[in-house]
């Protein structure tokens, strides 16, 4: 009931107020004293608890450590998750509400690269890695692709979450942005081994395969977030029908494919591997 309240008075323009009853929900709910502030450059709200800035994209009072966590394991990392030491990349970052809890888990001495293309968004992550003085994390603007180059990506201001990477001719397409292959990516950032590798970019993932030839020989274990969910409910179109061909492809290059279902569409579409050379 709080969240509801709390979300409907985000959609309906008292951002500025939510903070303060954010706070006060923290401390009801055992926190302590949680500074909270909407950040309008980035679009989102930043919550310091505990020790620990979270961004988020609405307001509410659940973002802490063991929360994202427990959201981590029910969803990207449900069979692996990343441990002291790891390299971790990280692509469709987001405000970091992955990043943040995988830049905790690997330490000081692992590795988190954060990939974000939009460019409001991508100042949020870095904001939070930041605050949180993250040396081990590196946010980077950058969307992966097929090709090197450059793309476009649309810019929704009420929900980064559906914002997709499109080529340069598209026409609802709001921002340029520089586009590499995964491989390419590797390269650049002398990356030896990935231990666990995330994507969620609405899609894209078919052009991410496509790109990462050389590289997904290194990388240990993956969740990439299928969209076929947009097209059959939605009918956002065929461009999201992409679960059958990233599991061909993984499947092709040694990986054990994992799957779940759990009722969850959108879980539902994730799709967990585990390359068995690593076995």
């Amino acid at each position: 009931m709080v969240i509801h309240i709390l979300n409907y008075l985000h959609r309906n323009g008292f951002r500025r107020i939510l903070p303060l009853l954010s706070t006060i929900v923290y401390f009801l709910k055992g926190f302590g004293y949680v500074s909270s502030e909407y950040l309008p450059a980035f679009r989102a709200y930043a919550y310091r608890v505990m020790g620990v800035t979270y961004m988020s994209l609405g307001p509410g009072w659940a973002y802490s450590y063991d929360y994202l966590k427990q959201a981590l394991v029910a969803t990207y990392n449900h069979f692996y998750l990343p441990q002291p030491g790891d390299c971790v990349v990280d692509i469709g970052a987001g405000l970091g509400e992955e990043t943040v809890i995988y830049s905790m888990l690997v330490g000081s001495t692992g590795k988190v690269h954060a990939l974000e293309a939009n460019p409001v968004t991508h100042g949020g992550l870095q904001y939070m890695c930041r605050k949180n003085n993250f040396t081990q994390t590196t946010p980077h603007h950058v969307a992966i692709y097929h090709s090197d180059g450059e793309v476009m990506i649309e810019d929704d201001e009420e929900n980064y979450l559906t914002n997709t990477i499109q080529s340069a001719t598209s026409t609802n397409a709001k921002t340029n942005v520089r586009a590499v292959t995964l491989d390419t990516f590797v390269t650049e950032n002398n990356i030896a081994q990935i231990d666990f590798l995330k994507s969620n970019i609405e899609g894209a993932e078919q052009f991410l395969i496509q790109g990462m030839q050389k590289s997904v020989r290194i990388i240990r274990h993956v969740c990439i977030s299928c969209h076929d969910f947009r097209h059959v409910y939605h009918n956002h179109g065929e461009f999201y029908m992409t679960k059958q061909k990233v599991k061909t492809f993984l499947e092709d290059q040694g990986f054990e494919i994992l799957a779940r279902t759990t009722g969850n569409r959108v879980v539902d579409d994730f799709m967990y591997a585990r390359n068995k050379r690593f076995a």
